[in-house]
């Protein structure tokens, strides 16, 4: 501080702010783990809709920590217009598919119309393929209702009106479920995009980023470490029932690679040795099993056979 004021008094026209002399004398910033903060890493991967992108090596010299947000999120923009794109000219098509049908439809009823206006029915109940023996048998049941008494016509049409009441609940059923169901699809697609969401996250956080650029440099494949974290924690769902948050699973693979970092690949186990097998004795009628001694005279014999190098 003595110096900057001394170079006020001597009138120098440029004077070096004392933030930046006292920046690298500056205490280094501790984690919540005592240690220092590990250094920033850049993160070239982007999310656009269910995909992941790479923004192209031309523009990552440009990137630094404080303009990294901005860049993600301008190639975002740029990678999922590509998508848009793709479900404009799907819905497109889906459109016009639905038009030509909407038209054949409209002109079968126009067509069907001119028939009832000119009472040509033959043509008519032939082109909705309705047998004319079901048309005989609605008549006549028609005409039977006519000679029932008031009572049991009353009744027969309420019956008729239930019916349809019935058909009418069951195809608002019908439509509720089919909503019921694209409901729970989304609200599955969202909990499952923000899960990916926050595991990309976490993978790309100054935490991990390293430890996963350098794993998946390793073994070769780009998200290598990420698609590892999703099998891990999907293993131990099925395992144990237990649904590990996206912290915990990294975290949990994290300490794995560390440890196999640190203490190397794990030595090869040592090959088992052969099935064992019993040796046989070829060349030899005798049997391999020493005859017993009795007396003196078998100790002589095996003594002198001994000598002589023989073999019982």
């Amino acid at each position: 501080m003595d110096s900057f004021e001394t170079t006020q008094d001597v009138g120098t026209p440029e004077v070096a702010s004392p933030a930046v002399e006292s920046a690298p004398e500056s205490a280094p910033v501790s984690s919540a783990e005592g240690g220092e903060a590990p250094a920033w890493s850049p993160s070239y991967k982007v999310k656009a809709y269910d995909s992941e992108y790479e923004i192209p090596e031309d523009f990552r010299s440009y990137i630094n920590q404080e303009n990294e947000k901005k860049f993600k999120e301008v190639f975002e923009r740029s990678f999922a217009f590509d998508t848009i794109k793709q479900k404009y000219k799907d819905a497109h098509t889906k459109y016009q598919d639905v038009n030509g049908r909407y038209e054949t439809v409209s002109k079968n009823l126009d067509r069907l119309s001119k028939y009832v206006q000119t009472g040509d029915f033959d043509s008519f109940f032939s082109s909705i393929k309705i047998p004319e023996q079901a048309i005989q048998s609605w008549i006549y049941n028609k005409l039977q209702l006519q000679d029932l008494p008031q009572e049991q016509r009353q009744l027969y049409t309420k019956n008729s009106e239930y019916q349809r009441e019935l058909l009418s609940m069951q195809e608002q059923y019908e439509e509720m479920q089919g909503k019921l169901n694209e409901f729970e699809e989304y609200k599955n697609q969202q909990a499952l995009q923000q899960r990916s969401n926050e595991l990309d996250s976490v993978v790309n956080s100054p935490e991990y980023s390293q430890l996963a650029q350098s794993y998946d440099a390793r073994v070769g494949q780009p998200g290598a470490f990420r698609n590892e974290v999703i099998l891990r924690a999907a293993a131990v769902a099925n395992a144990t029932g237990k649904d590990l948050s996206p912290a915990e699973a990294v975290q949990e693979f994290a300490k794995l690679v560390a440890w196999n970092n640190q203490n190397g690949a794990p030595a090869a186990a040592p090959k088992a040795a052969g099935r064992p097998t019993i040796p046989s004795v070829s060349g030899k009628a005798s049997s391999p099993v020493a005859p017993q001694v009795k007396s003196i005279e078998d100790l002589k014999k095996l003594a002198k056979a001994a000598s002589q190098g023989q073999n019982y």
